[in-house]
């Protein structure tokens, strides 16, 4: 869509973009186009937030079955009355609460969405969960999430976000969008960013993991050993087996060796 026909979808509605919902949308359709094309096919594409639908078209000739999760009430009646493709339905709930279990046994699931600034980190925790059977994951973010999400070791913005995303994911960023093709246009840089899942996936308790991995990164200036006490007796063979010296910080270890931690503490770990 471009901008006029945005505004006069919105004068049509009698509505504004929402701040509230963190609601820009996209209008320059080369990059939906590229956002789609990086989507690829699959027999079910989810899409989180379609608004007025920019994206949504690019996306139906993709898809056996594509959905719309849009929470805003209006964005609703809108592609009701607009969308008329067999292949596309429409869902009027919060993209939080859709049941990920619905999407299991129809083929390949891929999943797209212009996610909401002020919303971004529960929804992809949400959607990149191991209850989404999906295997690719295309998002357009802040690009300060974008970049916190494909942190490397030893960089300030590497966090536990960082490390529990790329447990499952490998993460590439695809480009990114600047303010002027939104309207309205956000005060901030976005970015596409792409999450294809991990086919080297150890298997280890996912649980334990984050909890480790949280707890580490919750006081990032400290040296590990000294945020995990029950540790103490285990840690410099612990340190020896994960490669780092034992006045390691957090922001030290790779996701490898946060896994290899947690096979090494595990109760059938051989030591």
């Amino acid at each position: 869509m471009t901008i006029s026909e945005i505004r006069t979808a919105l004068a049509e509605l009698d509505a504004s973009p929402r701040r509230s919902l963190g609601q820009n949308f996209l209008h320059d359709q080369n990059l939906a186009e590229i956002i789609a094309e990086t989507v690829g096919r699959a027999n079910v594409i989810v899409e989180i937030g379609p608004g007025l639908g920019s994206l949504t078209r690019h996306l139906a000739t993709r898809a056996e079955r594509l959905v719309l999760v849009e929470k805003d009430a209006k964005m609703v009646e809108w592609l009701r009355k607009k969308i008329t493709e067999k292949n596309i339905e429409i869902h009027h709930a919060d993209a939080l609460d859709f049941d990920l279990r619905t999407l299991w046994g129809h083929g390949k699931v891929n999943i797209a969405g212009n996610l909401p600034y002020y919303v971004s980190t529960p929804l992809i925790e949400h959607w990149s969960s191991p209850l989404c059977p999906t295997e690719r994951l295309v998002f357009a973010l802040q690009s300060e999430v974008a970049l916190r999400l494909a942190a490397a070791p030893d960089n300030k913005i590497y966090g536990a976000m960082s490390v529990c995303v790329q447990r499952r994911w490998r993460v590439s960023l695809v480009r990114k969008l600047p303010p002027k093709v939104f309207y309205p246009e956000p005060k901030v840089d976005s970015s596409v960013v792409l999450l294809e899942t991990r086919r080297d996936l150890p298997p280890l308790d996912d649980a334990l993991f984050f909890s480790i991995v949280r707890k580490g990164f919750s006081e990032r200036r400290k040296q590990l050993r000294g945020l995990f006490p029950e540790y103490r007796k285990l840690w410099e063979a612990l340190c020896a087996c994960l490669g780092v010296p034992v006045t390691a910080r957090a922001e030290n270890l790779a996701v490898e060796q946060w896994e290899k931690w947690v096979q090494f503490v595990s109760p059938n770990h051989a030591r």
